[in-house]
């Protein structure tokens, strides 16, 4: 893939943690045998920013660091949107998932998602990008599923050293 550029809406920092995030997908991408054309790259990552741009401001988040896990997710997610056959967009689901369980696998405790459960995950989303809704999660869904299990690994990391500090009740 060629150099990324980014529109002047975030810190320098943030565009090379962004810069960072897309290019362990694009590796990932370029395994499977897919070739972006840059002109499909730049769209690709200018609606990524936009994103998240909206995301930060809509939810109030005070973001101080740039989370792989969006990013990632929102880049995959749109790049199978705009790629074409069905083939070339399970192709790239299963990329941006395999990348996110990466991330997700170097966290400690060390460890990944199960297959079985990355494979839910990739139908899901094919699903939703399918226009099946009913049996789909999109690419919110398919983020707060890696934050989710990536704030449980640190929770469960700290009870091993602190005892477990979450909640200890249904209704909590």
């Amino acid at each position: 893939m060629a150099p990324l550029t980014f529109p002047a809406v975030t810190p320098k920092e943030f565009l090379e943690d962004i810069a960072n995030s897309v290019n362990l997908l694009s590796v990932a991408i370029i395994k499977i045998g897919i070739t972006v054309p840059e002109d499909l790259q730049k769209e690709v990552l200018k609606a990524c920013v936009s994103q998240h741009v909206d995301h930060v401001t809509t939810l109030k988040i005070n973001q101080h660091t740039i989370d792989p896990y969006k990013v990632i997710t929102w880049y995959g997610f749109i790049l199978a949107e705009k790629i074409g056959g069905n083939g070339s967009k399970r192709d790239v689901i299963k990329a941006t998932i395999q990348t996110l369980d990466y991330c997700l696998s170097e966290e400690q405790p060390l460890g990944g998602l199960p297959q079985n459960i990355l494979g839910y995950m990739e139908d899901f989303v094919v699903n939703e990008l399918e226009n099946k809704p009913h049996c789909g999660i999109g690419k919110n869904g398919l983020f707060l599923a890696f934050h989710t299990a990536s704030t449980m690994k640190r929770k469960a990391s700290r009870s091993f050293n602190a005892g477990w500090s979450g909640s200890k009740s249904l209704l909590s």
